[in-house]
């Protein structure tokens, strides 16, 4: 936000200080503006604790401040608002809602991690120096465990379950159905762009619901453009959709009404996530995560264990 200044009553007179050297600070208008100037464009790139570094990388390098400028207005978000109403058309159709096609789509995810692992964990490899062995146990093999599991106990979770029944409602019968909730946005992470980006689907597929994966593209390119590609030759692309991009793809979904909000990332970034979900009482599961700062003092003791 840019800085602002509590002007003086008009009754109190403008002060200032000598700082012992003869010269008075800087006015707090040049402060503010400089300030301002620093951080805009760090604020058009991302809404986080970063934005004031990129700010100042930005103020200090012009080369840096191309850079930034070329990412945000190469970032489209024109297929925001066309996925999220083709994803509510699907769903109303009454296309996710069958068995019959969880299941299909389910398989279809299992069958996409085992014949596409290798451009999967190459992709990260690339994109964040992670062997082979690191991606598949921490990322694909929970996912492929995530749908097995969900495949074993779809009946089970489909079901009715019979419930006592009050009173004032006999000779009547209750049970309990549960219902998808209708087109989920799922906004995955950099750090495990595969794990936090599918397993979320996994879970949306089973319940009967359309779904748009949002793919952090902007940070793990090689990643992001396998899985997309995966995605649409295996998984049913009616109701199961992909899309690419930075904060302006972001912000362009959040104005989209949905109806179940899945997101990991930064704490300041899960607020403007849940503000804009508040706009429709949109239900949101948020996984927050932050930097873990470690201070290494001169008088620290390390030891290395082989």
């Amino acid at each position: 936000p840019t800085p602002t200044r509590t002007n003086p009553m008009p009754s109190d007179p403008p002060t200032r200080e000598s700082n012992g050297k003869g010269a008075s600070p800087p006015a707090p208008e040049a402060e503010g503006k400089k300030k301002a100037a620093t951080s805009t464009i760090g604020a058009e790139l991302m809404t986080c604790d970063a934005r004031r570094i990129l700010g100042e990388a930005c103020a200090k390098h012009a080369d840096v401040k191309e850079q930034v400028r070329a990412r945000i207005e190469a970032t489209s978000d024109s297929a925001a608002a066309a996925d999220a109403a083709a994803l509510r058309s699907a769903f109303r159709s009454g296309l996710t809602r069958p068995a019959a096609w969880r299941r299909q789509q389910l398989r279809a995810l299992l069958a996409m991690l085992r014949e596409g692992r290798e451009a999967l964990l190459e992709g990260m490899r690339i994109d964040m120096n992670r062997d082979h062995a690191t991606g598949y146990f921490m990322e694909l093999n929970m996912v492929e465990h995530a749908a097995q599991h969900a495949l074993d106990h779809l009946d089970e979770w489909m079901a009715l379950k019979s419930v006592g029944t009050n009173l004032v409602n006999l000779p009547g019968s209750s049970a309990l159905k549960s219902e998808p909730f209708g087109t989920v946005l799922i906004v995955g992470c950099w750090n495990y762009p595969l794990l936090l980006a599918l397993d979320p689907l996994v879970g949306a597929i089973a319940a009967g619901n359309a779904a748009l994966l949002k793919v952090p593209s902007d940070m793990v390119p090689r990643t992001s453009a396998a899985l997309v590609e995966l995605c649409k030759r295996y998984l049913d692309t009616k109701a199961i959709k992909t899309l690419g991009g930075g904060i302006k793809v972001n912000q362009a979904l959040l104005k989209e009404r949905w109806d179940k909000i899945f997101y990991t990332g930064s704490t300041n970034v899960g607020k403007i996530v849940y503000q804009a979900a508040a706009e429709h009482l949109t239900p949101v599961t948020l996984e927050m995560s932050g930097a873990h700062t470690t201070h290494a003092h001169t008088h620290t003791h390390t030891h290395t264990h082989h």
